[in-house]
């Protein structure tokens, strides 16, 4: 809740680490503006979630792992949401065949049986923490182990990572498709797929007016 851009989650908690800077998603020169010699990790979702499946430009987030490398910080993924297939792709940050320093996981790695998360890393990051440096309420759970690994044996098993990609890919055509004014864009990637509503205008059809309310916000 800290990191969040959304100030919502954070009423009524806190106090939250600082030293965090948020810069505007998917613009690469904004991102090092803000790094200094301070500065040890870029956290970021390789496609937004809550704020609309927002899709970055094609290669902003290579850049963001070559700026990473450069000023050697790491660079950790959020992939809550994105991860395990939803994308058409295991990771969402394989679409820019990057590797990522850090990746954090969940929901889909429980399976929809249990709330399972993880942190994913490289040796030198794991390396850092030790027998009992690490404390967690569910840590260590083996019930939680066995579900998410399950979890990916049904993913590979199964063949639904390749599913995603390619009934994605034939969903967001079809989306695509659709002539109406109603529709201001239609994104996404896999099976993760955005449909936004553009602005009602006062010259739509009587046909169109008489389906559709124009009240509230579009």
């Amino acid at each position: 809740m800290g990191l969040s851009s959304e100030e919502a989650y954070k009423n009524h908690f806190g106090p939250f680490s600082r030293g965090f800077k948020s810069v505007p998603f998917g613009n690469i020169q904004a991102l090092e503006e803000a790094i200094t010699p301070y500065t040890c990790g870029v956290l970021t979702e390789p496609i937004q979630g809550e704020a609309g499946i927002i899709i970055p430009p094609r290669g902003w987030l290579s850049e963001v792992r070559k700026l990473c490398t450069q000023h050697q910080i790491a660079l950790i993924v959020d992939e809550v949401q994105t991860g395990l297939g939803r994308t058409g792709k295991w990771f969402a940050y394989q679409h820019e065949n990057i590797k990522p320093d850090g990746l954090i996981l969940g929901k889909a790695l429980g399976g929809g049986i249990l709330p399972v998360s993880a942190f994913v890393a490289t040796r030198d990051i794991m390396s850092v923490f030790t027998l009992g440096s690490h404390g967690s309420t569910f840590g260590g759970n083996p019930l939680a182990a066995a579900i998410g690994l399950e979890a990916l044996n049904v993913l590979e098993e199964e063949g639904l990572i390749e599913a995603s990609a390619t009934l994605g890919a034939y969903f967001l055509q079809k989306l695509q498709e659709i002539s109406s004014p109603l529709i201001k864009e239609v994104r996404g990637r896999g099976l993760w797929c955005a449909l936004e509503k553009g602005k009602c205008s006062p010259d739509l059809s009587v046909a169109i007016a008489s389906r559709y309310s124009c009240q509230g916000n579009p």
